[in-house]
């Protein structure tokens, strides 16, 4: 009896000594939070919690000690977290909603034994690609719609298996994608298919920089816990395998962690930087790359109206043959073609698709055979890697057109034509587009239908000219040229291609050449190559390598909408009685192109010319006596040659005044205006004694001009056109002392003035 009362003695003494050592550690933990807080931070983390454990629901076990440990853990990573910021930020997780699954359906717990799993119904996939996007095991499944309505939910793939299960007591062999999901009814197996995706709005994410063998591990770790109860205490942060109960994206948090990758946002100061691990903190993880979460297909038939054989040997012609158990090429017959537009908008056509099955390759999807390789996009290289099966088997054949627009850089179709290169140079030349109608066969297709990017029908360059079509004149037709294979436009009768070039200056010929050689594109031509017209840019690079004709069996106007659209140039036709004199009054700014009646009264382009100053103001020779003949009849005032002036010459005390650009005058008594418009810097006063000078434009303007400026004109033209173009004010004055006038003009002590001359007329004179 005493050795029992001994033992019953030492028991107790151990037992005191247990739960004091438990209440030591205890309070040693809640020391050393306390140590982390600051005694305002403490008494408002109390104050929060209960406020927070009112309007809880069940499926948060949540204890204050959780509470605190979470508060010290997030402001490591964000440093001005308040008490009230986070306490906001949990209450928008457990505070809304008592809801923890957004989709309660069946495919949300198939259960936890392979061997045993449950279907009401054959999982959907009619409208995503979720079996042929490349899904494996370890990827992430996050679902926006799903789990607490604020932050989402997640899922693990597990596989894409082909099983057999009864649905509603029947056996059927399907194919479909299994994951695994931490929700209400515990850690279980669940389906993915279209429907869920659709409802659930999914992302398919996948961790950075880890390796297929490593996803492996991280699903295995997520395979150990099937059948383990579901606990969402988002304070809790054990991450071990010996966990005892889980909720969904702490569940992959620890399998990732297990592998040494840390998939949950830390982001400082971020939105989705929330309390615990939440789904959101890992859609928005630096440490995931999301993928395009639903590989939708397009609804447009792309072989829609044609005939198909599903066998790679066509029984009966068909337009398209393919061997549907296992196909790698879709060939295509009878002038059917598949019609590639790359990224930088270029096309290009075979007559297969090759979809093969090494999709190790998967950047390497081809043509006919390797000939033209379709360039993949990044997230197919990434997806398809490893992935060793046939896209398009048992499929119908829009399927492999469906699946390589998805995941090619390029749109893929099928198109008609009789004259495929054509069609192709058309297309890449912008001078086309493809568009459905029916081609010759009656079938509903895409063909090809040319477009020009100019109009056609305006301007009409050949409005009113006779037009001879067959390359010879029958009827001295103004235009003329071989309709079917045009390389010169002609013009006769006083017409001319008129050029103005893109630096303004004017040129003219009788033809307009557009030859074929297009591989020179930058070298079409006026008469035969005497004046070359500069393409653009977009023509030297559009047209190189092109063929053929452009204006073959088309209307004489569109070689010049053509030749206007593509050159530099601005190209007409003119009427000119003188194209030499017409062209130097264009190109020194003299006149411009109108339209008027020419001579034979048909309305047409003209130069009409156009002075850039009046010429009627000012009138530097009111008063005066003129004689328009340089041989004066009755003592005038002024005598010039009209139909070809040189000399302005003036008589009778009549001076011409120079008030030079510096201030300083002089004065001649004529004026030089010639012809010889080469030497423009040397107009001259009296033959030469005294140069004006002349402004940079008119230097400029001016050179190579050789012909008189005031033919045909008033005398008074001379005076205003010298005004206009040189540095010097230019006027008639009356003085009956010239050089004491002009000393005391440059001396200050005198100016220009209206007076009276000797006959009592009003001139311009010194006083």
């Amino acid at each position: 009896m005493k050795k029992k009362m001994m033992l019953l003695l030492i028991g107790l003494i151990c037992l005191s000594c247990a739960i004091q050592t438990v209440h030591s550690e205890t309070m040693t933990n809640q020391g050393k939070l306390k140590a982390s807080l600051s005694q305002t931070e403490e008494g408002a983390l109390k104050e929060r919690f209960s406020k927070l454990r009112k309007k809880i629901v069940t499926t948060y076990n949540l204890t204050y000690e959780g509470f605190v440990k979470e508060f010290i853990y997030m402001k490591e990573c964000e440093p001005s977290l308040s008490v009230a910021d986070y306490a906001s930020r949990y209450n928008g997780l457990i505070g809304k909603t008592g809801r923890s699954i957004g989709d309660r359906s069946w495919r949300r717990n198939i259960g936890t034994d392979v061997k045993n799993l449950t279907f009401k119904s054959v999982p959907n996939y009619d409208t995503y690609g979720l079996l042929d996007m490349g899904l494996r095991k370890g990827d992430i499944i996050y679902e926006g719609n799903g789990g607490n309505t604020f932050t989402g939910h997640t899922a693990m793939v597990d596989d894409i298996v082909t099983e057999t299960h009864l649905i509603e007591g029947k056996k059927k062999t399907f194919t479909y994608v299994r994951l695994i999901d931490a929700m209400t009814d515990g850690v279980v197996y669940s389906v993915l298919d279209d429907t869920r995706a659709e409802k659930q709005n999914s992302v398919v994410l996948r961790p950075k920089e880890v390796t297929a063998q490593q996803m492996r591990q991280a699903f295995s770790f997520v395979k150990s816990q099937l059948g383990k109860p579901y606990n969402l205490n988002i304070g809790n942060r054990n991450a071990s395998r010996n966990r005892k109960d889980w909720y969904c994206s702490v569940l992959l948090w620890a399998a990732y962690k297990d592998i040494g990758l840390d998939i949950e946002s830390r982001a400082n100061g971020a939105w989705y930087n929330e309390p615990g691990v939440t789904p959101r903190d890992i859609r928005y993880s630096s440490a995931v790359a999301v993928f395009d979460h639903k590989f939708k297909l397009s609804n447009r038939n792309d072989v829609k109206n044609l005939t198909i054989s599903e066998k790679s040997n066509r029984a009966n012609n068909e337009d398209l043959a393919y061997e549907k158990s296992n196909p790698n090429y879709y060939r295509l017959y009878n002038n059917y073609y598949v019609l590639e537009k790359q990224k930088d908008g270029k096309y290009r056509a075979q007559t297969s698709l090759y979809l093969g099955g090494d999709y190790y390759r998967s950047a390497d999807r081809h043509l006919l055979g390797g000939l033209y390789e379709i360039e993949m996009t990044a997230s197919a290289k990434a997806h398809f890697k490893g992935y060793n099966y046939n896209v398009g088997r048992n499929r119908d054949a829009n399927y492999a057109f469906q699946w390589i627009n998805y995941w090619s850089t390029s749109d893929i179709s099928i198109i008609y034509s009789d004259d495929i290169t054509l069609d192709i140079l058309t297309l890449n030349y912008k001078e086309g587009k493809v568009v459905k109608e029916k081609n010759k066969h009656g079938v509903v297709t895409n063909v090809v239908k040319r477009e020009e990017p100019f109009s056609t029908s305006k301007p009409d360059y050949v409005k009113n000219l006779t037009i001879s079509e067959t390359g010879k004149r029958a009827n001295n037709e103004d235009l003329e040229y071989e309709k079917s294979n045009p390389n010169y436009y002609r013009l006769y009768n006083n017409y001319y291609v008129l050029e103005k070039q893109k630096d303004g200056k004017y040129r003219a010929q009788t033809s307009l050449f557009l030859g074929g050689s297009w591989q020179w594109p930058a070298t079409y031509n006026l008469l035969g190559g005497l004046d070359s017209i500069e393409m653009t840019a977009s023509a030297k690079t559009h047209f190189k390598g092109y063929n053929y004709n452009v204006g073959r069996n088309r209307d004489a106007n569109y070689a010049f909408q053509w030749i206007n659209y593509w050159s530099t140039s601005d190209i007409s036709i003119i009427y000119s009685d003188d194209i030499t004199l017409d062209i130097l009054t264009l190109n020194y700014k003299e006149g411009k192109v109108v339209k008027e009646k020419n001579k034979h009264g048909v309305v047409t382009n003209v130069v009409k010319r156009e002075e850039p100053f009046s010429t009627s103001k000012p009138d530097y020779v009111k008063n005066l006596t003129i004689s328009e003949k340089s041989n004066r009849a009755n003592n005038e005032d002024l005598a010039y040659e009209k139909s070809n002036p040189n000399y302005y010459r003036l008589y009778n005390n009549y001076y011409v005044l120079e008030k030079q650009k510096d201030g300083k005058y002089r004065a001649q008594t004529s004026l030089y205006l010639g012809g010889d418009y080469y030497r423009s810097a040397d107009r001259h006063l009296l033959g030469g004694l005294y140069e004006i000078e002349m402004t940079a434009s008119a230097k400029a303007h001016f050179k190579g001009y050789n012909y008189n400026v005031g033919r045909n004109r008033d005398a008074n033209y001379a005076f205003q056109w010298i005004n206009y173009w040189s540095t010097s004010e230019i006027s008639i004055i009356y003085s009956e002392n010239i050089k004491a006038d002009v000393m005391s003009l440059n001396e200050g002590k005198a100016e220009v003035s209206q007076g009276l001359n000797d006959k009592g007329q009003e001139v311009s004179r010194v006083s």
